[in-house]
């Protein structure tokens, strides 16, 4: 039996991690056993997602029962798939619907821990952007946002295409000319934090914001938009969706609309090259 070498980083975040009893980011697959089936269904989703298409899962099962185990092993093959991983836990801050701001802080920490094969601990909006404008600038060698537009053309159906295409071509033009301010103001666009339309039109020229209304929107938007820069596709992992039965009846509903709407999105086709696993902690009644 041939034996298997482990990085000296990979086994120290595995014994630490344990000893902590929290799972390990890295090395998972040395120490995972069983769910066959489970990752077998993991990779076929993989594979359509890969192939232009949308799938919706749950995790489901009893406290301790290995659900962020495998939500993060699901992960590391998504990388190994050259897949985009955008990942956020709900709260009672951070929701799928809402009006007071907090869809936009879900939908900032899902964009602010996208990772990839290269960057797996999240941080990757700025290389994955980079990795798309080189190959622009490789074929134009004037930058507009004509230009930029016309490569965004796969995405134009998504309402929010306009300023997606106008924020890359500021983020190209201060990328060419070093400007880091510039570059930093994109990104902060691009990962939801800027709070007021006033902000981003003095700093961006653009007239809209992602928030609470159209945050979903963006969200299928970045999904195509990684598949352009030469990815696979996007998974989305959204963990502790139980908090959701904890809130009020009439915002519980409105997230179980939100959750409704993303599984018919998936099932109809009409959401693009990315996958939604969500964690689901049953409750153990006595």
């Amino acid at each position: 039996m041939e034996k298997i070498k482990i990085k000296s980083k990979e086994k120290n975040a595995i014994i630490e991690s344990l000893k902590a009893g929290i799972v390990p980011r890295i090395g998972l697959q040395h120490i995972q056993v069983g769910r066959a089936d489970e990752i077998k269904e993991m990779i076929k989703d993989y594979e359509l997602i890969s192939d232009g298409g949308a799938k919706t899962r749950f995790i489901i099962g009893e406290y301790g029962s290995g659900k962020t185990f495998f939500l993060t092993l699901s992960k590391l093959i998504a990388h190994e798939k050259n897949l985009v991983v955008v990942s956020a836990d709900i709260t009672t801050e951070k929701v799928l619907c809402s009006s007071d701001g907090k869809s936009q802080k879900l939908f900032s920490e899902l964009i602010t821990n996208m990772s990839t094969k290269t960057k797996p601990d999240g941080g990757a909006l700025r290389s994955i952007i980079e990795r798309w404008a080189s190959n622009i600038l490789k074929s134009n060698e004037n930058i507009t946002e004509e230009n930029i537009y016309k490569e965004l053309m796969p995405l134009e159906k998504y309402v929010a295409c306009y300023d997606f295409s106008k924020v890359l071509t500021t983020y190209i033009n201060a990328y060419q000319n070093g400007d880091d301010i510039k570059m930093s103001q994109v990104l902060r666009w691009l990962r939801a934090e800027y709070t007021t339309k006033i902000d981003a039109r003095n700093d961006l020229g653009v007239r809209t914001i992602i928030d609470d209304n159209n945050f979903y929107e963006y969200l299928k938007l970045f999904a195509g938009f990684v598949r352009l820069a030469g990815y696979s596709g996007l998974i989305v992992n959204i963990d502790e969706l139980a908090i959701l039965a904890r809130l009020k009846s009439n915002i519980r509903n409105k997230n179980f609309e939100r959750i409704l709407n993303i599984i018919n999105d998936s099932l109809q086709g009409t959401t693009e090259c990315s996958c939604t696993v969500r964690k689901q902690a049953t409750e153990n009644k006595r």
